[in-house]
């Protein structure tokens, strides 16, 4: 298995994958194939699934010679590779399963080809450049047991769509507020709501009109209870997407779609799943 990624765009949205996750589980495993890359994983606490899918075609380069590839990992060691690349810099990853010796997960960092800039003194640098050296990474890989869950696709009976920084903000708004968002929505008015009796309570009217899509079964009356902890961890995303995508059912975990990549139908996707909390707005 091995794939690059060059462009800086994709670079920055590959890093603030990995980063996030990081928030989510301690350690995950990836799974390749010949069409894409996958992860799901589960918070700590088991309330929370995570999904991300990446096409084979998003990448700069992508190859798997093998059927399939399974590799453990530990967050934290790849959020300190993914954090000590330059901006100047490419990533690749390599995998190779070897005869009679242990498996290995190579990650290197490099730096472009073009040579630095100079001043019309040959003999010296300009000022404040700086040479970047190309780093070169073996990670130690983790055997884990990790079978993936079927989710199974349900209907949902409201969709809302909206641009992801200003739920990433209100989110983190509303946190300072409580620990539980109530969202409440019916045909004509959606509203988030998160209160505490140290810091009084927050109440956000979105207008319908503004969102960038909104669907609701005729009729309804939604009233949910979700935690705000693992919502801002997961707003983190509003960096890789223009928008965001919930997609609720009472008695169901939320889902939180980010789609990145493509023009038109998109090469790659986050999915999040959370759990509701028990009771309704009134008990906040």
């Amino acid at each position: 298995m091995d794939f690059k990624i060059t462009d800086e765009s994709k670079i920055e949205t590959f890093t603030t994958i990995f980063q996030t996750i990081k928030g989510i589980s301690e350690y995950i495993v990836l799974y390749f194939n010949d069409e894409k890359m996958f992860v799901q994983t589960m918070d700590a606490s088991k309330v929370s699934v995570l999904e991300v899918s990446i096409r084979s075609s998003w990448f700069d380069f992508y190859s798997c010679q093998y059927d399939s590839v399974k590799i453990g990992i530990n967050t934290n060691v790849l959020h300190k590779i993914l954090s000590s690349k330059e901006k100047s810099q490419t990533i690749h990853f390599e995998y190779s399963m070897e005869d009679g010796n242990e498996d290995k997960l190579l990650v290197n960092m490099l730096s472009s080809l073009e040579d630095p800039p100079q001043s019309n003194d040959e003999s010296r640098v300009v000022k404040n450049h700086r040479n970047v050296y190309d780093r070169y990474f073996e990670v130690p890989l983790v055997n884990l047991e990790n079978d993936i869950m079927e989710i199974p696709d349900i209907e949902y009976e409201a969709e809302i769509s909206l641009p992801s920084v200003n739920f990433a903000i209100l989110i983190y708004q509303l946190k300072g507020f409580g620990d539980v968002l109530n969202i409440q929505c019916n045909e004509n008015d959606i509203q988030f709501i998160s209160k505490s009796l140290e810091n009084g309570s927050m109440r956000v009217e979105i207008k319908i009109d503004e969102l960038t899509g909104f669907s609701i079964i005729e009729g309804e009356n939604i009233n949910v209870l979700f935690g705000l902890q693992y919502l801002n961890t997961i707003s983190s995303y509003s960096k890789i997407s223009k928008t965001v995508e919930l997609k609720i059912r009472r008695n169901y975990p939320i889902r939180i779609d980010y789609m990145f990549g493509g023009e038109g139908e998109a090469e790659g996707s986050v999915k999040y799943f959370l759990s509701p909390k028990l009771g309704d707005g009134n008990d906040t």
